[in-house]
């Protein structure tokens, strides 16, 4: 047997190297490595940082957008916000005309066929043969 220690090997009869030594001796002999560890990290924390600034102000987009969609879709808050309104004139109807057969998507993706068909309203009512009711004829 020899008394010569392999590397990485403590003789017996020495003590222990300390814990800052150790840290020490690790970082000197991998000082490259560490180097490219940080340089990586602070990449990524600054990409991250990045991409969650850009999902909040999405998000925040998102929130608005919805709100006004919200306001168009329901009709008792577009009704609340004519009466809080009250120096804006009421939406006229659509005027009267035709509507070509064509095809619709659905939200769920189904494509329907819409039949050629009349829309909207005359701009005289009274005298429009269209708005008679049933069992009303003219006169």
């Amino acid at each position: 047997m020899t008394d010569a220690v392999s590397e990485g090997e403590e003789p017996e009869d020495s003590q222990p190297k300390p814990l800052i030594e150790k840290a020490r001796d690790f970082a000197k002999k991998h000082k490259r490595k560490i180097a490219i560890g940080t340089t990586i990290a602070a990449a990524g924390a600054a990409v991250l940082w990045s991409a969650l600034e850009q999902r909040a102000e999405a998000l925040a987009n998102a929130e608005e957008y919805e709100d006004a969609s919200q306001d168009a879709a329901n009709p008792q808050h577009e009704a609340s916000r004519q009466n809080s309104a009250p120096d804006k004139p009421p939406r006229n109807s659509p005027v009267e005309h035709d509507v070509q057969e064509h095809d619709r998507t659905l939200p769920d993706g189904r494509i329907i066929k819409i039949s050629r068909h009349r829309r909207g309203g005359a701009k005289d009512e009274e005298t429009h043969p269209s708005n008679e009711g049933p069992g009303e004829a003219a006169a």
